[in-house]
């Protein structure tokens, strides 16, 4: 699993108004892949607000129910207990997904028939069906955002920018008899512990953060990528006479328009060449003696 990811989910799930919650997942496009969360939910102004929202087409009538419902369920809050459990250990997905009530059924016949939920009348409304519709609404809810999260997962998970890299050069430099030439190193697959370095594990908790730099890798604004250095010796045409060694990093960020690797590439090849300084300076003092041995001559 990825640390940034789970920070993502984790902050996407605030955002929808459930806090604390243990995410799950895996995103392998294989039977029993999604996204899961569990935890104790909080009937709070967030979830609510969202959950029974009307759209701006809706009815006066619509509108005033879903105040009214609103208004209701703060109420009740304070007398129910709501956690989305785990069902089935294997798998991660929202059908793996479970919501049970517990309640403090004295409490609240208590206060429904004392009147002080105006919101709620004996004579409509018992214990049973207020569980069995707050459990309804929980559930549906729960399972949409999961759904919700595993479509924003794969388009992660499967951006260009994260999961594959075309392999090409990236830069070159030629000293003396020498050349490192720095390319894109070709991946398929997602390397989510290359972007953890990236973004999740240096930013901390930089929840910003990690969601900017993921949308711009959803979007195709930033790819990350692998570069491989390669030190070959070469002849007066240019042409390869032998591999001498090469570098390698990874988790570098670029704009795939501008092709800007914000020097990485550059500070690459400059570190093999100051791995193989003898080379140059024997290569220099070659060139001297046959400078010198050509003075002579003539």
């Amino acid at each position: 699993m990825s640390h940034s990811l789970s920070a993502y989910f984790k902050q996407r799930l605030e955002w929808l108004g459930y806090e604390d919650m243990e995410c799950q997942y895996s995103l392998g496009h294989c039977q029993g892949d999604g996204v899961a969360f569990y935890g104790t939910v909080e009937l709070n102004e967030i979830l609510l607000k969202r959950v029974l929202y009307m759209g701006p087409n809706s009815t006066a009538t619509s509108r005033f129910k879903a105040i009214t419902e609103y208004a209701k369920w703060l109420a009740l809050s304070q007398f129910f207990r709501i956690e989305i459990q785990c069902i089935d250990s294997r798998y991660s997905h929202s059908g793996t997904m479970r919501v049970c009530i517990e309640v403090d059924e004295d409490d609240l016949e208590e206060a429904i028939e004392s009147g002080s939920i105006p919101w709620v009348s004996t004579a409509d409304e018992t214990v049973t069906n207020l569980c069995d519709e707050l459990e309804s609404m929980i559930e549906d809810d729960a399972k949409q955002v999961s759904r919700l999260l595993e479509t924003e997962g794969y388009e992660f998970a499967d951006a260009e920018g994260l999961g594959y890299s075309e392999e090409s050069t990236a830069y070159t430099e030629q000293r003396a008899s020498f050349r490192v030439t720095v390319e894109i190193v070709e991946r398929h697959d997602t390397d989510w512990d290359e972007l953890d370095a990236l973004i999740g594990l240096d930013s901390g908790d930089d929840l910003g953060f990690i969601h900017s730099t993921l949308k711009q890798i959803r979007d195709g604004e930033l790819r990350v990528a692998s570069l491989r250095a390669v030190l070959e010796s070469i002849d007066e045409d240019g042409d390869v006479l032998s591999e001498i060694d090469y570098a390698f990093i990874g988790g570098v960020t670029y704009n795939p328009k501008t092709r800007d690797f914000g020097g990485a590439e550059e500070e690459l090849a400059s570190e093999l060449f100051s791995q193989h300084k003898q080379l140059f300076a024997s290569s220099e003092d070659e060139e001297l003696s046959e400078t010198s041995c050509e003075g002579v001559a003539a």
